[in-house]
């Protein structure tokens, strides 16, 4: 049987959850070993690396990666999940309430507020001092509708029954915050109020949630703030030039089916093809390191070989040019972190 074991980079769309597009690519794959590196809602858009085979293993490599993505941040009030998808919260702490005794809709956001926002539109160095701010190494508080696990369970799943999740802080780094047009825009809450959209680039380390940055730019500028599109365009060094649509990939799977009685094929069974080999994608994502034949068997056994003053982590390539092993050096040897090629593959 042919090695069909590597990556697929999808353009996931909107309205699919990430496992959604593990079930499809189960089916386009014909495999059931199908993992993805980094979660996207529903409602985000853009790059979503899928493992095949053994390379479902090398995805938690992948999720240590930076990535990147563009964005679109609305300030003028948060919501109770820190984007679209959440009920209205006035940045003032009084309660909504659209439809008062005298029958008169009133705005989500008060009058206080909406004198800042005016502020903001004419002075929009103030939006730039605040982003300057959230540059660099920072704490960050995860959005209470994540997925990060508390006492087990996934943190939107206890917001969703009830309960009151305050994640703690961590440290995330953001290298880039770009902020490319900042635009005025109505919304539709009965009194036409308006509020401003900033369309924003931004690279940052794995962990970091872009709509907890909308929520942190919008109370740092005193008028909340949340997140109303997202769309990832890197993971590592895979980027939206080499993603595939779903649709692309079901075609690709259905020619496949009409070819398959071709010599070449060995019996396959017809599945949609691999973005990288996972060889090419170890070799892609990390320096490299040529192994001996002697070191290239020892380390496919997860054996330890001598240093070779290499920071980091990095990928052990045989003298044929297969990945055998990601590796890191402590202490004048080098050890495995992830044996891609085990000696038992055959």
């Amino acid at each position: 049987m042919l090695d069909r074991s590597g990556i697929v980079i999808v353009d996931k769309p909107a309205g699919l959850t990430s496992h959604d597009v593990v079930a499809q690519m189960r089916r386009l794959m014909r495999t059931r070993k199908i993992g993805h590196a980094g979660t996207l809602d529903p409602a985000a858009t853009g790059v979503l690396i899928i493992g095949v085979e053994r390379g479902t293993k090398f995805m938690a490599h992948m999720v240590s990666d930076t990535k990147s993505y563009d964005a679109t941040i609305r300030l003028g009030f948060a919501t109770t999940t820190d984007d679209a998808e959440g009920n209205p919260i006035p940045y003032s702490n009084a309660a909504p309430c659209p439809f008062p005794p005298n029958g008169r809709p009133q705005s989500i956001i008060d009058t206080s507020t909406q004198r800042r926002l005016k502020l903001l539109a004419l002075e929009p160095d103030r939006i730039d001092l605040a982003r300057t701010r959230l540059t660099g190494t920072i704490m960050q508080r995860p959005s209470s509708v994540s997925a990060i696990k508390v006492n087990g369970r996934r943190a939107y799943d206890l917001t969703r029954a009830g309960e009151d999740i305050m994640l703690p802080e961590r440290p995330v780094t953001i290298f880039r915050f770009d902020i490319h047009h900042i635009t005025e825009a109505s919304i539709n809450d009965g009194t036409s109020s308006t509020v401003l959209d900033l369309t924003v680039s931004i690279d940052c380390s794995s962990g970091t949630y872009i709509r907890a940055l909308a929520r942190d730019l919008g109370d740092a500028l005193g008028v909340g703030g949340h997140l109303t599109a997202l769309r990832r365009t890197r993971v590592g060094s895979f980027t939206l030039t080499q993603a595939k649509t779903l649709e692309q990939l079901q075609e690709e799977q259905s020619a496949a089916a009409k070819q398959n009685t071709r010599p070449q094929s060995h019996g396959e069974p017809a599945r949609a093809s691999l973005s990288y080999s996972l060889d090419d994608a170890i070799i892609h994502s990390f320096p490299t390191r040529q192994l001996t034949h002697t070191e290239a068997t020892a380390v496919s056994m997860g054996k330890r070989i001598s240093a070779s003053g290499t920071d980091g982590t990095y990928a052990g390539i045989s003298p044929d040019g297969r990945a055998i092993a990601l590796m890191r050096e402590h202490h004048g040897v080098a050890t495995t972190v992830f044996v891609a090629r085990p000696a038992t593959l055959r």
